[in-house]
């Protein structure tokens, strides 16, 4: 694992998260991916997917994926980054802006 140590200086300069506390995550080596924000994502977009009666090898077909990929993705054994987020939302046919509203309102609740 690599870490990045600016000083505060450099980090103001160079930081493309601004002061926030996601900077501080990434700076510390702490992986979003164990945040209780991101768990809620992955249940909310498991739900999404559900409510509209598919499966995961369903969603995995229309986005030429092996349906093990979702598996990974929905038990958050995959990282999902942000240009796999929106190809799953439009393949589940979901609303990735209430994905993100979601996510800051479990942030704002954690805090």
């Amino acid at each position: 694992m690599h870490f990045l140590i600016f000083t505060s200086e450099q980090h103001k300069e160079r930081s493309v998260f601004g002061n926030t506390a996601l900077a501080t995550l990434y700076l510390t080596g702490m992986k979003t991916i164990h945040s209780a924000e991101y768990r809620a994502l992955l249940g909310w977009l498991r739900e999404q997917r559900q409510s509209r009666g598919l499966t995961m090898r369903a969603v995995a077909a229309k986005l030429d994926v092996p349906h093990s990929w979702v598996c990974k993705i929905e038990t958050g054994e995959r990282r999902l980054d942000v240009c796999e987020y929106l190809a799953l939302c439009q393949a589940i046919g979901c609303d990735y802006q209430k994905g993100m509203r979601m996510l800051m309102d479990a942030r704002g609740r954690g805090r």
